[in-house]
């Protein structure tokens, strides 16, 4: 059934087509899966190369790859320390705002949600302060995940420390299953979070990037893939 399957699918639907391909496959007539599979093998690699190889196999339901079995991690989670224990409330936000940014970006790619929110900040005298709630539903929202974390940190008894670590946990992971309404809120942001990582997947994590974190260029070097965190850590 894979044939009967793949063929009325739009042919941007293959990975690897992007924007060029597709345009140009467009200009000849071809739209669909199906479409594209009928063409010679041949005619595929001398307009692609190496990957109209792989668009014909595709197409025509060839793909040798092992299938691996996807193991669903306990949590997504971004920290980072500073290079000087800072006691700046808005530095401190706004580093847990980029990483909130990576997690949610993270969680998209994976097709993950995650219910429970933790915010972890370290003190100079290496005592730590964990808090977490949980959301009402999974979410693979930055926004949302960011309003909670926003929420933790307005909730956190700052002591007269500096701070020398900070980050931010998404746990309570589940694949994502939702299937929302065309016109409802959900809807609409999950279409916006996606336009904003399509962007960042064509031109580097810091082509659009939330105007409350331009603060963050005084204190870290800004790239293409992202700001250059100082002695960072992930986890999954």
């Amino acid at each position: 059934m894979e044939l009967t399957f793949l063929h009325p699918l739009p042919v941007e639907e293959l990975p690897g087509v992007g924007a060029v391909a597709k345009e140009r496959l467009h200009q000849i007539g071809v739209f669909t899966i199906g479409e594209l599979a009928q063409l010679p093998k041949i005619i595929l690699m001398q307009w692609f190369g190496a990957n109209g190889k792989k668009f014909w196999e595709m197409a025509n339901a060839i793909d040798a790859r092992d299938v691996k079995q996807r193991i669903l991690p306990r949590q997504i989670s971004r920290e980072t320390g500073f290079e000087e224990d800072v006691s700046d409330f808005d530095v401190i936000f706004e580093v847990l705002c980029y990483l909130t940014e990576r997690i949610g970006k993270k969680l998209r790619e994976e097709g993950l949600t995650g219910q429970t929110v933790s915010i972890k900040v370290d003190y100079s005298d290496h005592k730590r302060y964990i808090k977490a709630r949980s959301l009402p539903e999974a979410t693979d929202s930055t926004d949302l995940i960011y309003k909670m974390v926003s929420q933790l940190l307005e909730e956190t008894p700052f002591r007269r420390l500096r701070v020398r670590r900070a980050g931010v946990v998404v746990s309570k992971i589940e694949w994502k299953g939702w299937q929302g309404e065309l016109f409802d809120e959900q809807s609409r942001r999950e279409a916006l979070e996606s336009t904003i990582d399509d962007i960042r997947r064509r031109f580097g994590f810091t082509a659009i990037m939330p105007a409350s974190l331009i603060n963050l260029q005084r204190h870290y070097r800004m790239e293409k893939s992202g700001y250059v965190l100082h002695a960072p850590a992930l986890t999954q």
